[in-house]
């Protein structure tokens, strides 16, 4: 007879499911299986992240809501340079835009929903290189910490920032909800730094701790300049935070343009930031990429029930944040 694990959380039952009446709907009991299941998993998140040297990131994103993984933890500079020219390529043949890293764009007027500049919405379909954006080793380390291990892609766009004069206001990423937000993420964002980041080079700001607050700024704290603190980053570094930080960006007073890749994950819940991409993951695509890329394409679902396998289930996305 299996030996009953103890509850990751507190608030995970200490009965087993045959002892009380199931509530199928919240998902509320789980097995010992599961328990176990939940136990593994996140050994799993804290050995990879041990692992890779991520002990402080993971840190600061409990502590102040974001970080920043360095480029030599991130990987070869020449893939960052490389994805920055490819996001530069698809702009140029989704919008017919021109796009100079030194002068700009060569259509100066172009807007964004958040400022002077041009977006490319589901990128990821593109080029076989964001799909090795999306599984980066040291981000998604980060991102299964904040998510847990069945978290799934939510939408990947590539963005070219031109030189401006709009702010981008303070916000959260759990669009939609109520406050108080969940106190863990419910999405997060991995952006890849494509050119140097700093405040004359429009860099994102974050307010520091704001995701304890758990909800999202006030009209007028959105557009409190004194809270943008932006990010000194170098290209090929990339940024990693939850759901519940606040953050906006400064406009880019300097000539040229900022790139980046915005990576947004979910948990396997919360609705997608982009059409399901599970109907839009080819076979060519997963026979070319790894088991991780898979479970985060969401082609497969969730089980519900345990199987053995390192597969997430639902029993154990309910006993733990990082199942």
């Amino acid at each position: 007879m299996a030996t009953k694990a103890k509850a990751v959380f507190n608030e995970v039952p200490a009965t087993r499911a045959s002892d009380a009446p199931a509530n199928f709907g919240a998902f509320s009991q789980v097995c010992d299986a599961d328990i176990v299941g939940a136990r593994r998993a996140e050994e799993r998140v804290f050995a990879e992240i041990e692992r890779l040297g991520l002990r402080r990131h993971a840190w600061e994103l409990d502590t102040k809501g974001w970080t920043v993984i360095e480029p030599g933890l991130v990987g070869p500079l020449e893939f960052a340079r490389k994805l920055r020219d490819k996001v530069i390529e698809v702009n140029e043949r989704v919008h017919g835009i021109t796009a100079d890293l030194d002068t700009g764009l060569s259509d100066p007027t172009r807007l964004m929903s958040f400022g002077e500049g041009v977006s490319v919405e589901g990128i990821l379909y593109e080029d076989p290189m964001f799909e090795k954006a999306i599984v980066n080793e040291a981000a998604l380390a980060l991102i299964t910490y904040l998510l847990g291990e069945s978290c799934l892609i939510s939408s990947v766009g590539g963005i070219i920032k031109n030189q401006g004069t709009q702010h981008m206001e303070m916000h959260v990423d759990a669009v939609g909800m109520p406050s108080p937000l969940p106190a863990v993420p419910v999405v997060a964002n991995a952006t890849w730094v494509l050119t140097d980041y700093s405040r004359e080079k429009g860099a994102t700001c974050f307010v520091d701790g704001s995701h304890h607050h758990c909800r999202p700024p006030t009209p007028a704290e959105a557009v409190d300049l004194s809270l943008f603190n932006p990010v000194n980053a170098p290209a090929g570094s990339i940024i990693v935070w939850g759901a519940n930080t606040w953050h906006g960006a400064v406009p880019r007073t300097a000539p040229g343009l900022r790139g980046g890749l915005l990576c947004f994950y979910s948990r396997w819940y919360m609705y997608k930031g982009e059409a399901d991409p599970s109907r839009r993951i080819t076979p060519e695509m997963l026979a070319r990429n790894g088991a991780r890329f898979r479970r985060l394409s969401g082609v497969d679902g969730l089980s519900l029930h345990p199987d053995g396998s390192d597969t997430p289930t639902r029993g154990r996305v309910a006993a733990s944040r990082f199942a």
